[in-house]
C-alpha cells in the first residue's frame, strides 16, 4: 500500500479522520489521530452505513480495510466495525493506538 505521506496534498490526512480508496488500489483506510471529543462509535456509525450501501462494489473490488482510531468510544467503534467485517465478509484489519498511520 502506497504511504500516505507520499500522496499528493490534495489527499493528505486533515485533522479530522478520512477515507482513502486509492485508485488503482484495493485497500481502504479509515483512520485519524486520537479524538478529544469526538464520539468514535458515532463517526463509524456513518461510515459503516456508507460502506454497507457500496457493499457489493467494495467485494466487487476485492477491498481490505484497515481501521486506526482512538478517542471516546473507540472501543465501542471497533466493536461496530468488526460485526461490519463479519456480516459483509469483507477484510478488515483493526490496529490500536500505539500504530503509526503512515505504519498500517
Amino acid at each position: 500500500m502506497q504511504n500516505i505521506a507520499e500522496l499528493p496534498m490534495k489527499m493528505k490526512c486533515c485533522n479530522m479522520p478520512e477515507l482513502y480508496l486509492m485508485q488503482g488500489h484495493t485497500s481502504l483506510v479509515i483512520g485519524g489521530g486520537i479524538a478529544n471529543f469526538i464520539d468514535v462509535a458515532a463517526t463509524f456509525n456513518g461510515i459503516i452505513r456508507a460502506l454497507k450501501e457500496k457493499e457489493s462494489k467494495l467485494k466487487a473490488a476485492r477491498v481490505h480495510i484497515y481501521v486506526r482510531r482512538g478517542g471516546p468510544n473507540y472501543q465501542k467503534g471497533l466493536a461496530k466495525m468488526r460485526g461490519l467485517g463479519e456480516e459483509t465478509g469483507i477484510p478488515i484489519e483493526f490496529y490500536g493506538l500505539e500504530a503509526t498511520m503512515t505504519g498500517i
